[in-house]
């Protein structure tokens, strides 16, 4: 029981935000009124500073290792039409990180086989985006290209396996991924199991091997430049070593940490 404003203490204000959730409204409006109590000289110390951050959600990316992606991969029945398509589909995702709907997208002119390149303008952010095409990817294209995909008047180069052979929706991608994934009996602890989760791990992969940011940057077709650092996150070999001890309370901050002794 609190008897009187002027008798808060740190220990009171650090019970009131572990005890019960708060919107982060509450957060800035107790921040404001212990600042005001304060500075007007009704609490002798400033108890703004024992008021915590609201807590951010930042979910961790989905992250499979290279050999849950192999696995998923080996999956593939690549002797049938669907199968060659599957495989192209999810090569594209697993080792260019292209988004789901710029797959999609991909149309035959999107192709330069001579500089091994393709170039798409990406959905979600309109800009042009220009990947090498390694051997592997180029192989799995042209497999389902020559000897897996229907005859259509589309030049998108990925077409649902049914008639009347429309052009794959980003939906029918996530398709492609989760039925590969349940194939290959891989769990998913927790994480996504949609092209997304795939164009993460390949992201990740990057930045583990120690590919600069902006390249990484680059690779992925980000406009921001921090948001290859969102990959750093999962990376425990890279950031055990930036671990550092705790420093010593001083200061006011001492003194308000002595009230919550026993508590913490």
């Amino acid at each position: 029981m609190i008897a009187s404003i002027e008798s808060l203490t740190a220990t009171d204000i650090y019970n009131v935000f572990v005890t019960r959730e708060w919107p982060t409204v509450g957060y800035t409006a107790v921040r404001g009124l212990l600042t005001f109590l304060y500075e007007s000289g009704i609490t002798k110390a400033d108890l703004s500073v024992c008021v915590p951050r609201p807590p951010r959600k930042r979910s961790l990316p989905s992250v499979y290792s290279g050999d849950e992606v192999l696995r998923l991969l080996s999956s593939v029945d690549r002797s049938t039409s669907l199968g060659k398509r599957d495989y192209a589909f999810l090569k594209i995702a697993a080792n260019l990180g292209v988004r789901s709907s710029d797959i999609v997208n991909l149309s035959f002119g999107d192709i330069d086989r001579a500089a091994k390149t393709i170039e798409v303008v990406q959905v979600k952010t309109n800009r042009p985006l220009t990947l090498v095409l390694n051997d592997d990817v180029k192989d799995a294209i042209d497999d389902y290209i020559n000897h897996g995909r229907p005859q259509s008047v589309s030049d998108k180069v990925f077409l649902a396996s049914h008639a009347p052979f429309v052009p794959l929706s980003a939906g029918g991608g996530y398709v492609i991924v989760h039925k590969h994934m349940e194939l290959a009996g891989i769990a998913a602890l927790g994480r996504k199991r949609g092209p997304q989760a795939l164009r993460q791990s390949y992201a990740t992969a990057l930045v583990t091997k120690g590919v600069p940011y902006a390249i990484v940057k680059e690779a992925l077709g980000h406009e921001d430049p921090e948001s290859a650092k969102h990959y750093v996150r999962v990376d425990i070999k890279r950031l055990k070593p930036c671990a550092i001890n705790v420093p010593k309370p001083m200061g006011a901050f001492a003194v308000l940490l002595g009230d919550l002794e026993g508590v913490l």
